[in-house]
């Protein structure tokens, strides 16, 4: 089989974030100048209909009340140790930030937020409050935040982190995306209420402080579903709705728990590489309840 033909993961990933996220915003660098903008750096944007500022320098250099309307993303991360959320211009719907700012004082437009902390460890009080508005989180790194009261028309929430503590109560009602990465669990033993508009799921979960963790039931309209644990315990009816499958845990017998549960409509389906598995045998086993999908095996 050609190897294009395989279903990846990573793509499909790619993929489901430009949904919500565009990849080629029209954008501007301002880097490392040590100098003030001018009028002539403004105009630029307004003439060029830049959408998007890239901003890695001291924050005295900028005037933000200056940066036309035609900007609706900022890049803020590097030289500055604090960012006055105040600043933001009301144009500003897409924020990604890598520098500590307060949360409460976002303003209510931002429908787009993206947090990284790669390196040093940030913590919100019990009081913050995420905006109104917002529809897709993205949180990256050693934040510790109270996340459980997420804005009712959240639809994607990305959480990678080494160690996450926080518990995942309520998720919002609207959400389409939910991907769990990180080495601690005891949020999961609250993800038994998936809401129903949920279409994708990934959880790559990795803590030996728990034997397992189980999802117990799956949404109906779910379509992807990725799971990477050396704990999972899928006691669940895939939904039928279901086209994409990625597991990669060895707690599961692939012949009597995870074959005869596939749905017919399942297109991809990747399962980690198993010793003493005849592969071909197993192939042939899952078109009996999956016809049309595509299979792959993979090392973990």
């Amino acid at each position: 089989m050609d190897m294009d033909t395989y279903y990846k993961m990573d793509t499909l990933k790619q993929h489901e974030r430009y949904k919500y996220i565009n990849p080629y915003y029209k954008t501007i660098q301002i880097s490392n100048t040590g100098k003030k903008l001018t009028q002539q750096h403004y105009d630029f944007m307004r003439s060029e209909n830049i959408e998007q500022i890239y901003f890695n320098d001291s924050l005295d250099i900028i005037d933000f009340s200056q940066v036309p309307n035609c900007v609706y993303s900022l890049i803020i991360e590097g030289r500055c140790k604090y960012f006055d959320t105040a600043l933001i211009p009301s144009s500003i719907t897409h924020l990604f930030i890598k520098i500590p700012f307060n949360i409460n004082a976002l303003p209510s437009q931002i429908k787009l937020l993206d947090i990284q902390f790669l390196n040093t460890f940030y913590k919100w009080d019990s009081s913050s409050n995420l905006p109104p508005n917002l529809e897709y989180l993205r949180i990256s790194g050693r934040i510790k935040m109270p996340i459980d009261s997420l804005p009712q028309g959240l639809k994607y929430l990305e959480i990678t982190n080494n160690i996450f503590y926080e518990k995942l109560d309520n998720l919002p009602p609207s959400l389409e995306y939910l991907e769990l990465r990180c080495k601690h669990t005891d949020f999961l033993q609250n993800l038994t209420q998936l809401p129903e508009s949920l279409t994708t799921l990934i959880l790559d979960i990795d803590d030996a402080k728990y034997d397992k963790f189980t999802l117990s039931r799956l949404p109906i309209n779910l379509k992807k579903l990725s799971l990477s644990s050396r704990y999972a315990d899928l006691d669940v009816n895939f939904p039928d709705n279901l086209e994409n499958l990625e597991i990669k845990t060895n707690r599961y017998n692939l012949a009597s728990d995870i074959i005869p549960k596939l749905p017919a409509n399942l297109k991809h389906i990747k399962f980690a590489k198993i010793i003493a598995t005849d592969e071909d045998a197993t192939v042939l086993d899952i078109h009996k309840y999956a016809p049309n999908a595509i299979c792959k095996f993979i090392n973990t």
